[in-house]
């Protein structure tokens, strides 16, 4: 304690040397400022009585009290009266009933439970701001994942059976559906109206999923040319499926084949162009084109359907000869997919989606 400046927190002076008290929390006074103070103490009335502290040797009986009562230079307080808490030895108010820091309550003698708030800074709130954010991204991803898991079970379902069935089934449809709900449901841990949406649009983008791993995977199939068999190849050919330019391109090769065969030439727009390598309509000769076109247009119904049936037998049996050539194995586009739906194809996805939503907005 010799190390401490002997600091009357009375005035404020240096004590050392002259006559002084000390209280048991090693604050000083100048005996003549006690006494001052004191005196004044004495003359307030309903004073409430505070137990007197256990001195050391330099401090006196009744003047140690009122230093609680005054600030300590140490703590940094104003200097305001202040009491000793019997029960911490802390400085209190001195009207203060409860000590805010043990609880000790002075008038009924016990201690209460204190406690104390956090304060929260701005990092706090920046980072309570973060933590709601990811929980937010976090609630819509599961359902989105979930969904995702049920719809691609449900597409791959889906594209197996038209692969190997060679026919859509469209309750699988619902199936996905109801797949792609319970999916969706299962990854928020309940469902809604938000989950029954977030299932609804996941849905919807399996079916079509479904439908495009379907037709590529049949169309690469019966494009390897070591799986191809005359009759697969006619039902890729068939009259139902040739295009006005595929049956363009069969009638100008015909009669082109029929001039050359009667003896007569063919004056081709560009010389390096033959029969075998032509491409409709702008490798012909014009006469040729618009005697094709008109004829197309002018035969009836009858004679087209014959038409078509030879060009889908000339169109089998030269793809047969040279699949790699005739036949494609390119994937087809999403988009060409999509231009497949028919009727019977959108009541089934109606359905589906009335399924999923069935499924997902239920309060679990």
């Amino acid at each position: 304690m010799s190390n401490i400046e002997k600091k009357c927190i009375v005035c404020g002076q240096s004590c050392a040397g002259q006559p002084r008290i000390k209280d048991a929390s090693g604050n000083y006074a100048h005996r003549a400022c006690a006494e001052k103070h004191q005196a004044k103490q004495d003359a307030k009335a309903a004073q409430p009585e505070i137990e007197p502290l256990d001195l050391s040797p330099e401090e006196e009986p009744g003047m140690a009290d009122f230093l609680d009562d005054l600030p300590s230079d140490s703590a940094g307080e104003p200097a305001t009266m202040r009491a000793a808490c019997p029960g911490c030895g802390r400085a209190v108010d001195q009207d203060a009933v409860v000590c805010m820091s043990c609880g000790f309550n002075t008038q009924t003698g016990k201690t209460a439970k204190v406690s104390k708030a956090k304060a929260i800074n701005s990092d706090d709130e920046s980072v309570g701001l973060v933590s709601q954010t990811s929980d937010v991204a976090i609630g819509i991803l599961k359902p989105i994942i979930g969904a995702c898991i049920g719809g691609a079970i449900g597409a791959g379902i889906w594209a197996a059976i038209a692969f190997y069935l060679n026919f859509e089934v469209g309750y699988v449809a619902v199936l996905i559906g109801i797949l792609t709900g319970l999916g969706a449901v299962a990854g928020a841990g309940g469902g809604g109206d938000v989950v029954a949406f977030i299932a609804l649009v996941v849905a919807v983008l399996s079916i079509g999923a479904g439908k495009y791993i379907a037709i590529n995977a049949f169309l690469q199939y019966n494009a390897d040319p070591t799986n191809l068999t005359l009759e697969a190849i006619k039902e890729i050919y068939s009259p139902e499926s040739l295009t006005e330019l595929d049956v363009h391109q069969y009638m100008v090769d015909v009669y082109a084949f029929e001039i050359l065969e009667s003896g007569e030439s063919i004056e081709w727009p560009n010389p390096g162009i033959s029969i075998e390598n032509a491409v409709w309509p702008d490798d012909y000769p014009d006469d040729l084109v618009e005697y094709t076109i008109s004829t197309w247009e002018s035969i009836s119904v009858l004679d087209r359907q014959v038409v078509l049936t030879s060009a889908s037998n000339y169109y089998s049996e030269m793809a047969y000869e040279d699949p790699e050539s005739f036949i494609s194995t390119a994937p087809i586009a999403f988009s060409d997919v999509l231009g497949t739906l028919d009727f019977f194809d959108m009541i089934w996805i109606i359905a589906a989606m009335f399924g999923t939503w069935q499924v997902a907005s239920r309060d679990y």
